[in-house]
């Protein structure tokens, strides 16, 4: 990876995540990151504007940030969550009720979406209600079902944001159902 400098400032991150874009270039891996100071980094040249886009995880850390930068780009943003609660989002960013483990909660959300973003992870650091098991099925289960609603309805860019490590036989559940979920994109 080549070094960036944000406005002529060479910047210190303060968090690095990996995604993986399907639609737009194919194969195509990249970064999301947020420069210290900086607002989120996201390529504008060659990206429509005033896209629809669905955000999973939209009212988690990362989410939140993310949903106001693409709002304040033009786009019509909406987070979908379990609670369907606005929790810290800015106005004008539409909150939407869906969980993906339950295919049929979040199918219908979408529809006239041009892009999907899949932000949902539980922590690797604690063991989840339910076990391990609850990693496969919201990492691994909740991306393929992600991943089948968008082809149905025709969605041609999704960002699956993933972990650093993501390896389907990786040492932890965790590890190992995001390095899952990277297949599945």
């Amino acid at each position: 990876l080549r070094k960036c400098a944000f406005d002529g400032i060479q910047p210190t991150f303060d968090a690095v995540a990996v995604v993986i874009v399907r639609g737009h270039a194919s194969g195509c891996f990249g970064l999301l990151y947020k420069p210290s100071g900086c607002p989120w980094f996201i390529p504008s040249e060659g990206y429509p504007r005033d896209m629809q886009i669905l955000v999973f995880g939209g009212t988690g850390f990362i989410g939140t940030h993310l949903c106001r930068e693409l709002h304040d780009r033009g786009h019509e943003v909406t987070a979908i969550s379990r609670s369907g609660g606005r929790n810290g989002l800015p106005e004008g960013v539409e909150a939407a009720t869906g969980d993906v483990t339950d295919y049929g909660s979040i199918e219908g959300a979408l529809e006239g979406k041009d892009a999907v973003v899949n932000l949902v992870a539980l922590s690797p650091l604690l063991r989840p209600r339910g076990g391990d098991e609850s990693h496969y099925r919201v990492h691994r289960d909740g991306t393929e079902n992600i991943v089948n609603a968008a082809e149905e309805h025709g969605v041609t860019r999704l960002i699956q944001l993933s972990a650093l490590g993501a390896d389907p036989n990786g040492e932890t559940a965790y590890i190992r159902s995001k390095g899952q979920a990277e297949s599945i994109v």
